[in-house]
């Protein structure tokens, strides 16, 4: 039972897998995989670059008037001679222009305007940064008035009379109202390069027209700001060491060390500012976690890199030892799970990778997600309250790629981005086509629509389409073998009936009655041997015609055999009437040749019974078998009377002569259909002078 049931269940599955259903999905999967991405969920153009190399535009969208929709606001050099602003309120084809003291900043990084409603009216204003020669101004722009309210405010001198070097850099970096007087003040950062100062950060109180400052540092600052649950603001800044102050510069804490500096809102020390000592340092951070302030040491050597925690006092909370890796200050604000674990930007074998840290434990790792995550430098891209993208350029081959969905949805785009934080920003505007992206960088710009994908819901039925075709092949290929095996099994069928025909002729029990009388005759008169030689024919004609009843081909040598033995029989049984001969050429070999079965012993048969009938002398059967070119050929000829003679001995039975031949024609037809060869037969008369002097039987067959 067990055995049936195994057998049952193997059955099914043969069955089940060999489906052509199931069997189309493997090259539907297959082709899926390869096809290439012809169905992104978004289509991401460029429809405009500007080179900003003479009046460093930069495209803005915010919400001006808090009704929900972003307006545009360009902000640019005017005709080289001053910096300006254009302003289109959303819907309106009206532009306006505001003129500001001074040109756009001449400095690498990016202009970024600051927007903060100081009137307290519910509409944003814009303030914009200037420099005329050394000195920097802050110029403003009230919306609602269509005024400029502040013209060319100073802010500071950049450089001193130590250096002729006028680079620098100004970043804002947050609102926010430190003396409670309702209207945010503006905090920034302004770092000088090789003209050294000023190193500080500042921030602009517009009621009172007033600028507080922190003290100027030998360091560059880079800030993160953070406010806690009471509204009240502190300053992260960390250093690197860059070495280019000089030993007599009178600022503290020169760059020649890496620093930490806390700062509050009124922009005092609040803890002593950490040093970590040696010009290759370098401190990166903070990562903020339950009060804690994380920070990564590039120490010189990997060897001795660290990470380490403090509090807001500055007390040292933790530290750990990591090596071989480098972590950025960069958090990047992706989605994951684990809650209690930051995504952080980083270097391991000098190729961008990032990593998730656990600040319970100081552990940093990657897992399945940061693994899935490119190796590219990324910045966010707000889409829209609800939509966070990335832009990133792979470090390796600088191609520039749109990341949506959680990194699930990647678009390689037009657009050779130089991709550095301090001059990358991206803005966005949801428009009737689609989401207005602009992307702003050193050189260029670059103006993108992010649309969806006309066809992306019509994906599926691409899918659907190669799955069905998929199935169409595998299942007219199917259909076909079936049908052939069918037909075969047909073809089959009918040789087999035809040869069982032939065979019940050769085993009638008249003719078993006659050869057993034959061979009892021979025995009676005492010709043991000739008897033996009969009953051995005999014996092996019926072992011939049993073993062989299943197949409809055997080899040459089989059949002449089996014909042998028939003759030989035939012979014994009519002694005196013939006599025959089998040559066979030395270079036919006879077991690989295949042939029909019974093909040359019925012609022969044939013979023996029609062709010999009232003849006054010995008949001869002479089989020949000689390789022709490509062929085979076997040649059947005998003395006797001829077709039309033994046909007219049988007019009781005129079918009879032709019964066997016919058979044998059939039989032909059908194994040239199933083997695809061409066997072919032809009879020839043979006459002398007008007179019959018998019959030859040609077989030609092909050599495969």
């Amino acid at each position: 039972m067990r055995k049936i049931w195994r057998e049952t269940f193997k059955n099914y599955l043969f069955i089940s897998f060999s489906s052509p259903w199931l069997l189309a999905l493997i090259p539907t999967i297959i082709i899926v995989l390869l096809l290439p991405e012809l169905f992104h969920k978004y289509n991401f153009t460029l429809e405009q670059k500007e080179d900003r190399a003479k009046t460093k535009m930069l495209t803005f969208f915010n919400d001006i008037n808090g009704d929900g929709v972003k307006d545009k606001i360009d902000v640019l050099n005017y005709r080289n001679i001053s910096a300006c602003c254009n302003f289109q309120e959303n819907n309106s084809l009206l532009k306006k222009q505001f003129n500001f003291y001074g040109n756009l900043l001449n400095q690498e990084n990016l202009n970024i305007p600051i927007f903060n409603d100081v009137t307290y009216d519910g509409i944003k204003e814009l303030f914009v940064f200037t420099q005329k020669a050394d000195s920097l101004f802050l110029n403003a722009v009230d919306f609602k008035e269509s005024k400029v309210i502040l013209y060319g405010r100073f802010i500071t001198k950049i450089g001193d009379a130590s250096t002729t070097a006028r680079d620098f850099v100004l970043r804002p970096i947050i609102n926010h109202d430190y003396n409670n007087d309702g209207i945010n003040e503006m905090y920034f950062l302004i770092n000088g390069g090789f003209s050294l100062v000023p190193r500080k950060i500042m921030a602009y109180d517009f009621k009172n027209d007033t600028l507080i400052s922190s003290i100027n540092t030998g360091s560059q600052h880079f800030v993160t700001p953070i406010k806690t649950e009471d509204n009240k603001l502190y300053l992260i800044s960390t250093t690197k060491a860059t070495d280019n102050c000089p030993q007599d510069f009178s600022y503290p804490y020169k760059d020649n060390n890496s620093w930490i500096f806390g700062f509050n809102d009124k922009l005092e020390f609040t803890f002593k500012p950490i040093c970590f000592k040696g010009t290759s340092t370098r401190v990166n951070g903070p990562v903020v976690f339950n009060n804690e302030y994380h920070f990564y040491v590039l120490n010189g050597q990997e060897n001795n890199n660290y990470a380490f925690a403090i509090n807001q006092k500055g007390d040292v909370l933790k530290k750990t030892k990591k090596k071989a890796l480098i972590l950025k200050d960069k958090v990047i604000p992706v989605k994951n799970k684990d809650k209690k674990s930051v995504i952080l930007e980083g270097e391991y074998n000098n190729n961008i990778k990032h990593f998730e840290y656990q600040p319970e434990t100081m552990t940093v790792l990657q897992s399945h997600f940061t693994n899935n995550l490119p190796n590219s430098s990324l910045v966010p891209l707000k889409i829209d309250s609800n939509k966070q993208g990335f832009i990133g350029v792979n470090n390796k081959t600088n191609l520039a790629y749109l990341y949506l969905n959680n990194f699930n949805e990647e678009l390689e785009f037009n657009g050779n981005l130089y991709l550095k934080s301090w001059n990358f920003y991206t803005q966005t505007k949801n428009i009737k086509e689609g989401c207005l992206v602009k992307v702003t960088d050193k050189y260029f710009l670059y103006t993108f629509l992010l649309t969806k994908a006309t066809y992306y819901p019509y994906r599926f039925l691409l899918f659907i389409s190669i799955y069905l075709l998929s199935a169409g092949f595998v299942y007219l290929p199917q259909k076909l073998r079936r049908h052939i095996v069918l037909k075969r099994e047909k073809l089959q069928k009918e040789i087999t009936a035809l040869q069982l025909q032939l065979v019940n002729s050769k085993l009638d029990p008249h003719f078993t009655f006659n050869a057993l009388n034959t061979v009892s005759a021979k025995v009676l008169k005492g010709d043991r041997f000739e008897a033996y030689d009969l009953m051995t024919s005999f014996s092996s004609l019926m072992r011939s015609a049993l073993f062989f009843s299943d197949k409809d081909s055997w080899s040459l040598a089989e059949e002449l055999n089996f014909t042998k033995s028939y003759l030989t029989l035939m012979k014994g049984r009519f002694k005196n009437r013939f006599s025959y001969a089998i040559v066979v050429g030395e270079v036919v070999n006879k077991k690989k040749i295949t042939i029909p079965r019974l093909l040359v012993q019925n012609f022969v048969e044939n013979a023996v019974k029609h062709a010999f009938n009232g003849i006054d002398y010995e008949g001869l059967i002479n089989i020949r078998v000689k390789n022709l070119d490509e062929a085979v050929n076997i040649s059947i000829i005998d003395n006797g009377i001829g077709r039309k003679k033994a046909q007219l001995k049988n007019n009781n039975n005129p079918n009879k002569s032709g019964k066997g031949i016919g058979l044998n024609k059939k039989q032909i037809e059908i194994y040239n259909k199933l083997y695809k060869t061409n066997i072919t037969i032809e009879i020839i008369d043979l006459f002398n002078t007008n007179i019959s002097t018998g019959t030859e039987i040609k077989i030609v067959i092909p050599n495969l």
